[in-house]
């Protein structure tokens, strides 16, 4: 098995690859996709940084606010909120940018800005209290899923078949990060 772990958008044909996990909406292709299951994105800063800078309480908030931007975001330098019917587009000020959510990470849990992830790199953040999520009322992105992607199962190799059944087996019960200890 080759893996590549990329922040970037794979020609899964033209790369020869065999399958990839891509989060976010997805465009119509040729390819075969399975959902795996919802992405939560959360916006998240250090304790540090809430107790010197303050609690942004609406997204508008945020343009006055330290961010972390992630460049692999289709929207960046925009943050688009909902919450149930209202929705918001905010401008970030960006203290820090990057195409990799770990360096972010790294600069969030300094408090050097506010951060936008996914819940699967920000939530084990939050559990340990490294991170406070910010804004939990608002949902960022919310029409993103998280979906296996194949070029097609009609030519797929015994190892990549038991691959992708090995992956689907992993999210049958919802995301593996949100799962409680023991679950899986």
């Amino acid at each position: 098995m080759d893996v590549e772990y990329a922040e970037r958008f794979v020609d899964i044909i033209g790369e020869h690859f065999d399958a990839a996990i891509r989060i976010g909406s997805l465009a119509d292709s040729s390819l075969v996709a399975t959902r795996l299951c919802d992405h939560r994105r959360l916006v998240c800063a250090a304790p540090g940084y809430l107790a010197e800078q303050g609690w942004p309480h609406t997204p508008q908030d945020l343009a006055r606010h330290r961010c972390l931007g992630f460049t692999g975001l289709r929207s960046y330098p925009q943050w688009q909120f909902s919450r149930g019917a209202e929705s918001c587009l905010v401008s970030i000020r960006a203290s820090m940018v990057s195409n990799d959510n770990e360096a972010l990470l790294v600069a969030a849990r300094q408090g050097l800005g506010i951060i936008a992830g996914g819940d699967w790199l920000l939530g084990p953040e939050v559990a340990a209290g490294h991170l406070q999520e910010v804004l939990p009322q608002w949902q960022l992105q919310a029409d993103a899923g998280i979906y296996l992607v194949r070029p097609s199962s009609q030519w797929s190799s015994a190892a990549s078949s038991a691959w992708r059944d090995w992956v689907i087996a992993h999210f049958a019960h919802g995301a593996p990060w949100r799962q409680t200890a023991g679950a899986v």
